[in-house]
């Protein structure tokens, strides 16, 4: 059975398993995760990922239709043997499959398009494959796509898509959105970047106060937090856990790699998951 907190736990540049009828060597080294990890064993059909995690991904979507995976940029010369959507999703399938036989939870697929305007395309396309829209959800889109995406609801009133707060991204962005709910749906969440996080910082990274109006206007809204060894600062997870944890920001997700999912672990069994603030009546 999958620990009870790696659902909140989510695999940085998630492998694909090698397969050598697919892939020439040369690009074997191309398609890669900083923690090294496949989805699934080519040799044993094994699932190495922790059950229920998820994984952020970047996709590649061209104009003749072809959607392949790889964490660099592709060379045009040799795009025919770079993995594709399909590969991707039998291995997430797999995976998905034997969660299903045991009862576990599912992960989302954190999906980094890396060409823009195909968007509703590619989540309506891994539907098609059998990935439930529930469990896709956009990183990183360019403001024409987001604001597409927001404000014309194909996906009801939750867009499957994440805004991005970083030093240079303010959360007053996202309140933006989310205090005008008329014209915009609810994102599924916000991604948190540490880029440039210092422990002995003076000025706190996210206001109280907006924290708390996010959640008192999207009460559902997910928290996604790049750990700080995307950066090489994996030696600042703890002091960033206890910061967000002091903004208010309750039991996030955590994009991490797979070395270091037991730390994230101790953090994320005591962290918060419900409001810690309380409004009197108006």
């Amino acid at each position: 059975m999958a620990c009870t907190l790696d659902h909140r736990l989510m695999v940085h540049r998630l492998n694909l398993p090698y397969s050598p009828e697919g892939e020439s060597a040369f690009l074997k080294g191309l398609v890669g995760s900083k923690s090294g990890v496949s989805i699934v064993s080519s040799k044993t059909s094994k699932v190495n990922v922790p059950l229920s995690s998820s994984a952020e991904v970047d996709f590649w979507v061209f104009a003749d239709g072809n959607i392949l995976v790889t964490h660099f940029n592709p060379s045009l010369s040799l795009v025919h043997q770079y993995p594709s959507l399909e590969c991707f999703l039998d291995a997430w399938l797999t995976k998905r499959a034997l969660e299903s036989s045991i009862g576990a939870p599912h992960g989302i697929i954190l999906a980094n398009l890396k060409t823009h305007g195909m968007e509703e395309n590619f989540i309506q396309h891994c539907a098609a494959r059998g990935l439930p829209t529930s469990e896709l959800v956009l990183l990183d889109q360019e403001y024409p796509a987001a604001d597409r995406i927001l404000r014309e609801r194909r996906f009801g009133n939750v867009a499957p898509l994440v805004i991005r707060v970083s030093r240079i991204e303010p959360l007053a962005a996202v309140l933006a959105i989310i205090e005008d709910q008329d014209t915009f749906s609810v994102p599924y969440g916000v991604f948190f970047d540490p880029i440039g996080f210092k422990p002995d910082r003076q000025v706190p990274l996210l206001p109280r106060e907006q924290v708390e109006r996010m959640y008192d206007l999207a009460p559902s809204l997910e928290f996604i937090v790049c750990c700080p060894s995307r950066w090489g600062e994996a030696a600042h997870i703890d002091p960033l856990a206890e910061e967000l944890k002091k903004a208010g920001v309750r039991q996030p997700l955590v994009m991490t790699d797979v070395p270091l999912f037991a730390q994230w672990r101790r953090h994320l069994e005591y962290w918060p998951t419900k409001p810690t603030h309380i409004h009197s009546a108006a």
